[in-house]
């Protein structure tokens, strides 16, 4: 086998053009565009994490903040149920209030009506008693009555001495009769301190008795005055 030298020679130089061309016009191109692709992946590779990063911050601070707002929503809620628990302790307590104060003033109410009751009780029953003892003594004649009350008002000789008025008016309930003023009187003229006027009148609210006036003083012994005192008496009594 002879080897052509020449050819070999000039084959090998082809090939040696041949790779300085490729290393000149396409090797290096193509490294050119392979680094700028890398460069541009590197870029959108460090985008991307940027972009994960921020996206793992805002997950976290929505986190924080649906956190942040489910304890307020239980914080207000705990509130409103520590509100509406005192007001339904306020309103307890203002409804036992009012309740007591009503209560309070029903009993007031029943014991004031029933004082009023009492009282108006011991009323009748007194003005009942003083009417029966008036019936009684409205059957008794008149002319006892007035020698009766004729008697008691002897019983006041101080006070019939010391009148000091020169004339005596003697009220009784009826008109009486020339010698019942006479009786008068002679009755009580002895227990004067001085010879007196007499003048005699009619006051039907007496019901029976006399009274004898003198200027401002009044000694009275009357049917109307003791009936008066049986009344009292009996409210007296009935309150005792």
């Amino acid at each position: 086998m002879t080897i052509d030298w020449t050819s070999l020679a000039l084959q090998t130089i082809n090939v040696l053009v041949l790779l300085w061309l490729l290393q000149r016009f396409l090797y290096r191109p193509v490294l050119a565009v392979l680094e700028r692709r890398q460069t541009e992946i590197g870029e959108r590779l460090a985008k991307a994490e940027t972009a994960r990063l921020e996206a793992e911050a805002a997950k976290t601070e929505i986190a924080a903040e649906h956190a942040s707002l489910a304890s307020q929503r239980e914080q207000r809620l705990a509130q409103v149920q520590a509100e509406a628990e005192a007001a339904r302790a306020a309103r307890m307590q203002d409804v036992a209030v009012q309740s007591a104060r009503l209560l309070d003033e029903a009993q007031h109410q029943i014991e004031r009506e029933r004082a009023e009751a009492e009282t108006q009780l011991r009323e009748d029953a007194a003005t009942l008693a003083a009417d029966f003892a008036a019936r009684i003594l409205e059957r008794v004649p008149a002319g006892v009555l007035t020698r009766a009350y004729l008697e008691e008002l002897t019983t006041q000789k101080e006070a019939l001495q010391a009148l000091g008025a020169s004339e005596l008016r003697v009220v009784s309930a009826s008109p009486l009769a020339e010698d019942e003023t006479t009786a008068i009187q002679a009755r009580l003229s002895p227990l004067l301190a001085h010879p007196v006027q007499w003048r005699f009148e009619v006051d039907e609210s007496l019901i029976a008795g006399l009274a004898v006036h003198a200027d401002d003083s009044v000694i009275a012994h009357s049917l109307a005055q003791d009936l008066t005192q049986l009344k009292a008496a009996a409210l007296e009594h009935d309150t005792v």
